[in-house]
C-alpha cells in the first residue's frame, strides 16, 4: 500500500494498492479514503482538468483546527472551502502539486514551492531537474533560485539599488551529483539543457556535490543546499584564455557579476546566466574600470569577451585606425622571409650555436589505454595542417629564408619504462625528459620539433613534446594539444578529422604584416610609440658590487621566486578593488623596486604579449609573440595607488597599440643609441598563465606534467638584459624565476632584490596610500 498524508490531516488521506507495475512506471498516491475530499486547484482556487497540474487541497473529517499559537499560519494554510455551503468548512492547503491520471488516481508532482518566477517567467524547478537527470552522466540533481547581490562599488548608486532590491536579481543554480567521479563540463550541461528547455530555464551555474542533502522522509532538503559562495563550481571545460589586459579586465568583471570562475573569451555572457539587468551592471562596471562610457548595446551585439574587447579598445583609443584588413592566403608565394621576431631568434641561434634555451619543452601525462597508431596519425595530421611544423630556415645571401616542405613524415619515439621499479622508473623519466629538452635543433633540417612517448604502465604514459621557439610559442602549444586530443578521439573511432581547414598559414601573417608596414597602415600606432619613447632618459644603472668577480658580458644565472598562497590571494583581491589586473600590480611593485634600487624616476620595463588579435590567428601554430615597453614615472612623493593608476593606463595604452613589431620599432626609435645595451629597456617582466585544463579524448585523459623536463639553466642570456623576471600563474599559485647578469649581481644580492620585491608588494597592499619614499627596502637597495 502507498499512503499519503500529513499531521495536519491526521496522518493519511489517500491510499493506493501497489502491484508489480511496469519498469519505470510512476506509483500514484491513489484516491481519497472515506470521509475525505481531495481537490486539485489552480491559483484561482478553480479545479484543474484531468492531466493538468494543480495544488492539492484536503477537506473532510480528518482536518485539524489549525496550528497551536500560530493564527497567521493557520489563516494561510486552512482556507475557506469554496465548494461547501457550510461557512465553517475548511480546506487544508498542502503545498504539494499533483494531477489526476486517466484512471482516476492522483499522481504526486512535488512541492508547489518548487515553482519560481524569474525575470517575469514562471518556472518549475522540478522540470529542470527532470531534464538534468536525463543526462547520462548525472545521477541526481536539485535546482534552486539564488539571490544576487550587486557588486558595484564604483557604479551608479541608483543602478546598484535597483539591482539590489529588484525581484529580478536572481539566478538559477543547479546542484548535480555525477555517476562517475569526473562529471561533464558546465558548457556541456548548458548545451544539453538548451536543446530541451527555453533559455530562461537554463541554470547560470552548476555546482558538484557528492550527494544531495535529504530530509528524514527521503526528500531533498533544499534549505541545506549550501550557497554557491561556499563551493567550487562545476568544471567549465576547456576555455580560451584572455590574450590582452583589456580581455582580462572584462573577464574579471564578468566573473564578479556572474559569480563564476574560468570565463573564456568565447563564452557567451547570456549563456553563462547573464540577463538585461546584469548586462547593465557590467556596462556600469566597465565605465568605472576604463573611465570611458561603454554602450550597453555593445554587450548585446557582442556578448563574448573576444567580440566585446575590440569595441572597448576603440573607446579606449579614439585615434585607432580603421579595422585592419583581414589576413588572406597568398597563393604560390614559395620561400618567404622571417618575421621580425623570428629574425632575432635566428640570430641568437647563429651566435650561440643552436642554444638549448630556444627550446620549448612540454610534458603531458596520459592516463588510460593509448592507441599508439591513432596517436601517431593524430600527430602527423597536426603536422600536415600547420606549415611551421614542416619548415626549414636557410641562411642565404639575401638574408634568412624559410622554406616549407609540402610533405614531411614525423617520428614518434617510444620508450618502455614499465618494467623498471618505481624509483628507478621515475629517475629514468626525469633523465630522459631533461635530456630531450636540452637537445638542440638544426634549423635547416625540419621538423623543428620532436615527440617521445614513455610507457610507465599499461594505462599510464608521458608524452614529451619539444619545439624550437622559432616555429612556436606558448599559445601554439595549447593549439597543438587541443588539436591532438580532437584528432586522437576521431581516429580511435575510425572517423575523419573533425577540425575545420585553417583560414591561412603563418607565412601569410608575415606577408600581411610587412605589407601593412609598407603601406603606412600602422602609422598612428607608430606615432603613439614615438610620443611615448622618442626622448628616453638614461638607462637604468644598477650599482655593481665592488668585490664581484668579473664574468662574460652575456653570462647569466637564474634564481627561483615564489609567493605564498596568502599573498597571492591578497594581490588578486587588491587588483579587483583597484580595477586592475594582478599583472598591473606586479609591474607597479617592480617599478617601485627599480626606482629604489637605481634612483631613476623614468622606469621602462619590457613585457611580452601573445599578439593574436587578428581573426584566425588564434588557431595557428607559429611565433607570434611581440614585446611592448611599459614606461612609468615614479616620483618619491607619489603614493602606491597613484603609481598603480599610471601603470594601469600605460598598460591599456600599450596593449591598444601592440600590432607594430617591437624589432621594427626598436630600429626606428633607437638608431643613435649604443647597441652594447638594450636600447629601450634593460629589465623585462614576462607574465604567463600556465593553467592548462585537463582534456579527455575517448577514454584518455591528457594533463600537464610538472616534471623535471626543463633543460638546465642557460649559461647565456637570451638577450642583453640586466634582469629578466618570469612569473607563471598556475591555477591559484604564482611561481617564477629571475635571470640576471652575473657581471652585475651575485646570488646573495639578487636574493635581497627579490626579498625587497616581495616586501614592496606586501606594503602596497597593506598601505596603498603610502608614499613611495616611505616604502621600506633593504640597505643594499637604497639610493
Amino acid at each position: 500500500m502507498n499512503l499519503y498524508g500529513s499531521s495536519e490531516v491526521s496522518a493519511d488521506v489517500t491510499c493506493s494498492e501497489i502491484d508489480d507495475g511496469s519498469p519505470g512506471s510512476t506509483i500514484s498516491i491513489g484516491r481519497p479514503i472515506h470521509n475525505t475530499q481531495i481537490y486539485l486547484l489552480d491559483s484561482h482556487m478553480q479545479p484543474v482538468p484531468v492531466g493538468a497540474r494543480g495544488e492539492l487541497y484536503v477537506g473532510g473529517d480528518s482536518l485539524a483546527r489549525g496550528y497551536l499559537k500560530g493564527p497567521k499560519l493557520t489563516a494561510e494554510k486552512f482556507v475557506a472551502n469554496p465548494f461547501s455551503v457550510d461557512t465553517d468548512s475548511r480546506l487544508f492547503r498542502t503545498g504539494d502539486m499533483a494531477r489526476y491520471r486517466a484512471d482516476g488516481d492522483i499522481e504526486s508532482l512535488g512541492r508547489a514551492d518548487d515553482q519560481v518566477k524569474i525575470r517575469g517567467c514562471r518556472i518549475e524547478l522540478s522540470e529542470i531537474e527532470a531534464a538534468l537527470d536525463h543526462h547520462p552522466a548525472i545521477r541526481e540533481s536539485a535546482v534552486a533560485l539564488r539571490e544576487l547581490t550587486a557588486a558595484e562599488p564604483n557604479g551608479r548608486a541608483d543602478l546598484q539599488a535597483k539591482i539590489q532590491n529588484s525581484k529580478f536579481a536572481t539566478q538559477l543554480l543547479a546542484y548535480v551529483v555525477a555517476i562517475d567521479q569526473a562529471g561533464p563540463a558546465a558548457r556541456e550541461l548548458r548545451s544539453f539543457l538548451r536543446a530541451k528547455l527555453p533559455d530562461y530555464m537554463v541554470p547560470g551555474n552548476f555546482i558538484w556535490l557528492e550527494k544531495l542533502p535529504l530530509l528524514p522522509n527521503g526528500k531533498i532538503d533544499r534549505r541545506a543546499l549550501p550557497p554557491s559562495a561556499d563551493l567550487d563550481g562545476c568544471n567549465e571545460g576547456t576555455v580560451m584564455e584572455p590574450r590582452t589586459e583589456i580581455e582580462i579586465l572584462i573577464g574579471q568583471i564578468w566573473q564578479e557579476i556572474l559569480r563564476i570562475d574560468n570565463v573564456g573569451v568565447e563564452d557567451n555572457f547570456f549563456d553563462l546566466g547573464g540577463h538585461s539587468l546584469l548586462a547593465a551592471q557590467v556596462a556600469a562596471r566597465m565605465r568605472a574600470v576604463f573611465h570611458k562610457p561603454v554602450a550597453l548595446r555593445d554587450l548585446f551585439e557582442s556578448p563574448t569577451i573576444a567580440g566585446l574587447a575590440p569595441r572597448v579598445e576603440r573607446v579606449v583609443r579614439p585615434d585607432q585606425e580603421k579595422d585592419l584588413p583581414a589576413i588572406t592566403p597568398v597563393p604560390g608565394k614559395g620561400a618567404v622571409g622571417l618575421s621580425f621576431g623570428q629574425k632575432q631568434l635566428f640570430l641568437f641561434g647563429q651566435l650561440f650555436g643552436g642554444a638549448d634555451f630556444l627550446n620549448m619543452p612540454y610534458a603531458y601525462r596520459l592516463e588510460g589505454r593509448v592507441d599508439v597508431a591513432a596517436l601517431k596519425k593524430a600527430i602527423q595530421e597536426v603536422v600536415n595542417r600547420h606549415d611551421p611544423l614542416r619548415t626549414a630556415f636557410i641562411d642565404t645571401a639575401d638574408g634568412a629564408r624559410q622554406v616549407v616542405r609540402r610533405r614531411l613524415t614525423v617520428k614518434l619515439s617510444i620508450v618502455d619504462l614499465a618494467r623498471l621499479p618505481k624509483k628507478k622508473r621515475d629517475n629514468k623519466l626525469d633523465e630522459i625528459s631533461k635530456r630531450d629538452a636540452a637537445r638542440t635543433f638544426d634549423l635547416e633540417k625540419p621538423p623543428l620539433f620532436r615527440t617521445t612517448l614513455l610507457r610507465l604502465a599499461d594505462d599510464q604514459y608521458t608524452l614529451l613534446v619539444t619545439m624550437h621557439h622559432i616555429i612556436s610559442d606558448q599559445w601554439s602549444m595549447g593549439v597543438f594539444r587541443k588539436e591532438l586530443a580532437a584528432l586522437y578521439e576521431a581516429f580511435t573511432t575510425a572517423m575523419p578529422s573533425p577540425l575545420p581547414a585553417l583560414p591561412f598559414q603563418y607565412s601569410d601573417f608575415i606577408t600581411w604584416q610587412k605589407q601593412l608596414l609598407k603601406s603606412g597602415a600602422f602609422e598612428r600606432q607608430i606615432a603613439y610609440w614615438r610620443q611615448r619613447l622618442d626622448e628616453l632618459a638614461p638607462a637604468l644603472e644598477f650599482r655593481r658590487e665592488p668585490n664581484l668577480k668579473s664574468a662574460p658580458r652575456f653570462h647569466s644565472a637564474r634564481q627561483p621566486m615564489e609567493f605564498t598562497d596568502d599573498l597571492v590571494a591578497r594581490i588578486k583581491s587588491f587588483a579587483r578593488a583597484q580595477n586592475c589586473t594582478p599583472f598591473m600590480v606586479f609591474v607597479t611593485a617592480l617599478d617601485v623596486l627599480l626606482y629604489r634600487w637605481t634612483g631613476e624616476t623614468d622606469i621602462r620595463i619590457g613585457t611580452l604579449v601573445a599578439n593574436r588579435g587578428q581573426a584566425g590567428t588564434d588557431g595557428l601554430i607559429g611565433y607570434f609573440v611581440n614585446a611592448l615597453v611599459l614606461r612609468t614615472r615614479v616620483l618619491p612623493a607619489m603614493t602606491c595607488v597613484e603609481v598603480l593608476r599610471d601603470v594601469r593606463e600605460t598598460c591599456l595604452g600599450a596593449y591598444a597599440h601592440q600590432d607594430v613589431p617591437f624589432e621594427y620599432l626598436e630600429t626606428l626609435l633607437a638608431k643613435k643609441r649604443k647597441r652594447a645595451r638594450p636600447p629601450l629597456y634593460q629589465v623585462m617582466f614576462n607574465y604567463r598563465n600556465l593553467w592548462t585544463p585537463t582534456l579527455k579524448s575517448n577514454g584518455l585523459t591528457i594533463a600537464s606534467w610538472n616534471g623535471k623536463n626543463r633543460a638546465s639553466d642557460p649559461g647565456i642570456a637570451m638577450a642583453r638584459l640586466d634582469v629578466n623576471f618570469h612569473l607563471h600563474e598556475m591555477s591559484t599559485k604564482f611561481t617564477g624565476a629571475v635571470n640576471y647578469k652575473t657581471d652585475l649581481f651575485d646570488r646573495s644580492r639578487i636574493a635581497k632584490l627579490l626579498a625587497d620585491y616581495s616586501a614592496i608588494l606586501k606594503q602596497m597592499i597593506a598601505y596603498p596610500k603610502r608614499r613611495i619614499a616611505k616604502i621600506a627596502v633593504s640597505q643594499v637597495g637604497r639610493r
